[in-house]
């Protein structure tokens, strides 16, 4: 029985990237409440392009960066737990891959939430299930397939609905998810993130923000499904050929002994230690 607890993060790097719209020279204000306010020359507030948040640490070969939310035509938050409120849904997502009796096999553990706010704090809304995919012979980058897949899922179960919001967090090709989200690169093959989706990344190393650690119980629970499978323990039940990848064969299995013991968070304001940099990207 996996019990996972909501943490408040300890002081780290922030680091904010932002565009002004073009012609605007813009000035931020941090506030104590944790929010960013920009301003043009005349003192009137103005909200960015884009505005991007990412969380990182000092190390001796570069910044070991532990998350990172871009929003686009929004505002963003010291905590960045606001900005996550805006999706319908978040998807957290892991894939680990190993080789078994010769095969390779990849194991993706996703779960199901939402965060909504309750009062000055936030509450973290969740299915109590960790759904569970395992894959054999995928080429390429495994999480990306996988996501791939759970995408099509959301899709087919939200097939009238016309507009929606959703958040995939993965750690997987951080360097390549403005390309995937603004639809100029293909997520996987000549597949293309569909739209009402967006990547989010952060890291199952490291951090100790929401989405980290929902992050690493997925990465956990993947890699515990390898031990399982060594020891025969595994559910048996039925694979199936993907459809466009005749290669690859998967099955889906759940586990409903999972939960978050306490689901509250606080919301993070100026912390005595954290260091803040605010970047304007030019046009």
């Amino acid at each position: 029985m996996r019990k996972k607890h909501a943490q408040t993060p300890k002081p780290v790097n922030l680091s904010f990237e932002f565009k002004p719209p073009d012609g605007v020279t813009a000035t931020a204000t941090f506030k104590q409440s944790g929010e960013i306010v920009f301003t043009d020359e005349k003192g009137k507030e103005i909200v960015p392009d884009y505005m991007e948040r990412s969380t990182n640490y000092d190390r001796s070969k570069g910044p070991k960066i532990q998350g990172r939310h871009k929003q686009i035509n929004s505002l963003a938050t010291i905590g960045g737990l606001k900005e996550l409120t805006r999706y319908d849904s978040i998807f957290v997502i892991d894939t680990n891959t190993k080789i078994v009796d010769g095969n390779q096999i990849s194991v993706a553990c996703f779960m199901c939430c939402r965060l909504v706010i309750e009062e000055e704090r936030f509450r973290v809304e969740y299915e109590e299930k960790l759904n569970l995919y395992e894959f054999h012979n995928i080429e390429g980058n495994p999480e990306l397939f996988s996501i791939l897949k759970v995408v099509n899922d959301i899709l087919n179960s939200t097939k009238n609905q016309t507009e929606f919001k959703i958040a995939i967090v993965t750690d997987t090709e951080l360097g390549s998810h403005d390309n995937i989200n603004s639809r100029m690169t293909p997520i996987y093959g000549h597949h293309y993130l569909p739209n009402g989706f967006t990547l989010l990344y952060a890291s199952s190393d490291t951090g100790k923000e929401v989405l980290n650690c929902l992050l690493r119980s997925c990465d956990k629970e993947a890699d515990n499904y390898f031990k399982y499978l060594k020891q025969g323990t595994i559910k048996d039940s039925e694979f199936r050929v993907f459809p466009e990848y005749n290669s690859v064969k998967y099955r889906y299995l759940f586990r409903t002994d999972w939960w978050i013991e306490n689901p509250i968070i606080e919301d993070i304001g100026i912390v005595d230690g954290t260091k803040y940099t605010v970047y304007e990207r030019e046009s």
